[in-house]
């Protein structure tokens, strides 16, 4: 009888642990919204001059006319300028045509547009990066010597 009683007690702990390590435990992390922080150092020689940072629900390429999504704007105060802010939604309604509040984006592919501008002039250099968002990620823009420069 003591045999049986083992038995079972051995039979009964192999069956549980088959079941508990044939379940499927995996969990499949569903896509979330995020914020773009944009974030660029070492712009040199153009103090006093505007840099903005825009996003694009599409694939951007210059002399692209699709809508800005989310976007910055500043002034650059030194020759060697760096920044990191986070990307604001774009309205209409607001002093400058940004949000205050940062842009909670869906998850899928950004273009990412950082831009450097004369006052009252069209951008002189821009560079871009692509972003997948998934939850909060930094947008961070090449150095600066590898920015398009167009005479």
């Amino acid at each position: 009888m003591n045999k049986l009683i083992r038995f079972i007690s051995v039979l009964m702990l192999t069956v549980f642990f088959i079941c508990n390590c044939s379940k499927d435990n995996s969990t499949e992390s569903q896509p979330v919204n995020g914020k773009i922080t944009a974030s660029a150092t070492g712009i040199t020689g153009q103090n006093g001059n505007i840099y903005a940072v825009s996003a694009y629900d599409s694939d951007w390429s210059p002399g692209s006319n699709s809508p800005t999504i989310a976007g910055i704007m500043g002034t650059i105060t030194s020759d060697n300028f760096s920044f990191t802010q986070n990307l604001k939604a774009v309205d209409d309604q607001s002093p400058g045509g940004l949000s205050s509040e940062d842009m909670s984006f869906e998850p899928k592919t950004y273009s990412v547009v950082f831009y450097v501008a004369a006052l009252g002039s069209p951008p002189q250099h821009y560079a871009e990066v692509r972003m997948e968002v998934n939850g909060d990620v930094t947008a961070t823009a090449p150095d600066w010597a590898n920015w398009a420069h167009p005479q």
